[in-house]
């Protein structure tokens, strides 16, 4: 797997650009969306050949419905800047794309079979993920998961080739409201890119992490804090473990600071991402400062966005198997940019759990870090392979496949 300091190589080079191979990975969030345009060059390797953020020009939901048409014409700006500018016009436009974390459903089910034959074989496992994604009728199913394996009543890590007359698995279905999911389909239709899977952001992540892991990261819970939505799971031995989310944003915090403080939305969020300190001694000899001609009590403005992140933390504390997530977890690892400066310190303190500085190479550049994930799902998954007839095929070995999804 390549690096990050390769992926972000500054793209002054540009050599010839194999067309068929180009890919779009495209994270929808609650604010914007996040859009990294790559080459897949064999197997184990990539290369970036645009990354950019693009903010929607207004919100995504109006009254509960999905304001289709904006969000087309702001992915259509962005697919032609890049198509015209790296010469990609094309009609074969791939993409996979991560939907707005808001919209997943989470559910874990139990099916079995009988053994006739003797043995367990691939052919039984696929028969009992078809089963259960069969079985859940109120969501499209993007992913069947199995997480655990039983023979004859005993847990087992891999049943394949065991002798059986009973077979069982837990699976966990991940999908999203058949609604949402047919006005993304109908958005993309549109803009003439075949999405070739959706994928969960927490599934994308667990390709990404396992991919980077040191020993010193085993086991985390992910707390992704988006515009609008909460997000958190956990990785439990290579799988994902539970995930949950909250209708709870950055935004609430960044609406708070402007009300109080009278700011603008664009220094309400400098304020809070750069300005607060939970160590901050009150009514210190500096506890006032200037910013784009406003003057600020730094005081005030702990108040505010502490007060609403406790808030947060609170609602996320009694959300059922928060606690089990905590305490198989061993460290946080904090995403998305709309935690408040000294985040890191309150979590800590709050939840007694160790919190992974940002500075870690595994997450550099988190404002993409969504949409590498998934380069990262797509290659580890081979859900696309590329087309390497223009040189010498040398394919590296797969080293390992994360999730068994691609039923």
């Amino acid at each position: 797997m390549v690096s990050l300091s390769s992926f972000f190589k500054p793209f002054t080079k540009r050599a010839r650009i194999v067309k068929e191979n180009v890919v779009f990975m495209i994270d929808l969030g609650s604010s914007s969306a996040k859009w990294a345009t790559v080459e897949l060059r064999g197997s184990q390797d990539y290369k970036a050949i645009d990354l950019r953020t693009i903010p929607w020009t207004q919100p995504l939901y109006h009254k509960k419905t999905l304001m289709k048409k904006p969000i087309q014409e702001v992915l259509f700006r962005a697919l032609r800047e890049i198509e015209t500018r790296f010469r990609l016009l094309a009609d074969d436009r791939r993409a996979l794309v991560s939907l707005p974390m808001a919209v997943y459903q989470t559910n874990k089910i139990s099916v079995s079979s009988r053994i006739e034959a003797g043995h367990v074989r691939q052919e039984h496992k696929i028969e009992l993920i078809n089963r259960a994604r069969e079985s859940c009728k109120d969501m499209v199913v993007l992913h069947a998961i199995p997480t655990r394996y039983y023979v004859n009543k005993r847990a087992t890590k891999d049943p394949i080739g065991m002798e059986a007359t009973d077979f069982a698995m837990d699976v966990m279905l991940i999908g999203c409201e058949e609604g949402l999911y047919e006005d993304f389909r109908h958005i993309f239709k549109e803009l003439n890119i075949h999405v070739v899977k959706y994928v969960a952001p927490s599934l994308a992540f667990v390709n990404y992490f396992l991919s980077r892991m040191n020993v010193r990261m085993m086991n985390p819970l992910i707390f992704d804090l988006g515009g609008e939505v909460a997000y958190l799971y956990n990785i439990r031995d290579g799988l994902l473990g539970h995930s949950l989310s909250v209708p709870y944003g950055s935004e609430l915090i960044s609406r708070d600071i402007a009300a109080v403080l009278r700011t603008d939305k664009l220094t309400s969020k400098r304020l809070k991402e750069d300005y607060v300190d939970p160590d901050r001694e009150r009514g210190g000899t500096d506890h006032f400062t200037q910013l784009n001609g406003i003057k600020v009590d730094l005081d005030t403005l702990n108040d505010v966005v502490f007060s609403r992140y406790a808030e947060l933390l609170k609602v996320i504390e009694k959300i059922p198997h928060f606690d089990q997530m905590r305490d198989v977890s061993s460290h946080v690892i904090l995403l998305g940019q709309g935690h408040p400066q000294g985040a890191a310190k309150w979590i800590q303190r709050s939840w007694h759990i160790q919190v992974l500085e940002g500075d870690d190479d595994t997450l550099a550049n988190r404002p993409y870090i969504s949409a590498i994930a998934l380069v990262d799902y797509c290659i580890n998954n081979d859900i696309i392979l590329p087309n390497l007839s223009h040189r010498r095929k040398t394919l590296k070995h797969r080293l390992f496949q994360v999730v068994e999804d691609l039923f």
